[in-house]
């Protein structure tokens, strides 16, 4: 097994998270599963890079922990319609930043290369950068969404201060 674990801070407040992963996964739903297509950019010297796409079934499953106040969320993908790709299974926490005006997004967890002892030499090679740069993809798109919806949920807020009547004395 291959360990992955990749973080990513995030600019909105963790309260919020859930309220706004649970609408970035029903964006992503296709029938009973949630397909995300993530890109895998591969650079090799003196060659242009490449950008390959994959769709992935994944799975994200609230899985606090009832000790912590971690929101927690087990998480596991593998290529839509099989083949000799990894499969992945791990967690993603989210926590404070140090200012609790932001959050972390961590990821980490393992996958099993594919194709045995020839896999295992092409995740030594290259396969595990190409695992991180798939988990780094999924970590900016959640990220990215959840920066976006938070802006757009303050900004909702202070239009609705704003236009609010002050009580007249």
């Amino acid at each position: 097994m291959s360990q992955l674990h990749l973080r990513r801070p995030v600019a909105c407040v963790v309260g919020a998270v859930p309220g706004f992963l649970d609408a970035f996964l029903a964006g992503q739903r296709q029938g009973d599963k949630t397909v995300v297509t993530l890109r895998l950019p591969l650079a090799f010297p003196g060659l242009p890079a490449l950008e390959a796409e994959r769709d992935c079934a994944i799975v994200v499953r609230r899985d606090d922990v009832p000790t912590t106040m971690v929101a927690s969320y087990a998480v596991s993908w593998s290529a839509d319609g099989g083949g000799p790709f990894p499969v992945f299974h791990g967690a993603l926490t989210i926590d404070n930043d140090e200012d609790y005006t932001s959050c972390i997004l961590d990821l980490r967890g393992t996958y099993a290369p594919p194709l045995g002892p020839a896999g295992e030499l092409f995740d030594a090679l290259i396969g595990k950068t190409v695992a991180t740069r798939v988990g780094a993809d999924l970590l900016e798109r959640i990220g990215t969404y959840l920066e976006q919806a938070y802006r757009a949920s303050e900004a909702a807020k202070a239009a609705r201060r704003a236009g609010a009547v002050a009580p007249t004395a």
